[in-house]
């Protein structure tokens, strides 16, 4: 009987074990999502105003007037907006430039 009580004790360590092992995976995998959450998500090309000027560091009055000057524009729907790229390139161009 010695072992078989022995054994059931060790049937239930190995199950709390396994049930541990599950939630510090659950756990790991939790914050792991959490960390790459935000670089998985899909990042708009085109930027409003508002969006592109924070972007660059800029306040968006500043940016209505390199507008279509120094920084080409995308008008959809009668609005301003700024592609991605071209504020990258506006970037670079300012460092060559400094």
């Amino acid at each position: 009987m010695g072992t078989a009580n022995g054994s059931t004790e060790q049937e239930a360590a190995v199950r709390h074990d396994a049930v541990l092992s599950d939630a510090l995976v659950e756990r790991i995998a939790e914050r792991l999502y959490l960390k790459l959450k935000g670089s998985l998500e899909v990042k708009q090309r085109l930027l409003e105003i508002e969006d592109a000027a924070y972007y660059l560091g800029l306040s968006a009055y500043a940016l209505r007037h390199k507008a279509g000057v120094e920084i080409p524009v995308v008008r959809l729907d009668a609005r301003l907006r700024f592609d991605r790229r071209d504020l990258d390139r506006y970037i670079d161009q300012a460092k060559r430039d400094a």
